[in-house]
């Protein structure tokens, strides 16, 4: 088996705050390597929540889940 490494960054632009998220995950069983970015809305009130709440719950189901292939995950 080969090693995987993720790596994130998130550049803040033009806006006074950060609105997006990314959330990352490796499978200590299977090895499947999961990530997500959730766009924070554009400046809209709530973006900053919305896109955190969006990649932690994918996070949550990604590590809680039985993997034995990622696409059916996805399915």
């Amino acid at each position: 088996n080969g090693v995987v490494e993720i790596s994130q960054f998130i550049d803040i632009g033009d806006r006074p705050y950060q609105q997006d998220c990314v959330a990352t995950d490796i499978s200590d069983d299977s090895g499947a390597a999961f990530a997500v970015i959730c766009d924070g809305m554009g400046g809209l009130a709530g973006g900053e929540l919305s896109s955190k709440v969006a990649a932690w719950n994918l996070r949550k189901a990604f590590c809680e889940a039985e993997i034995t292939d990622i696409r059916e995950f996805f399915k």
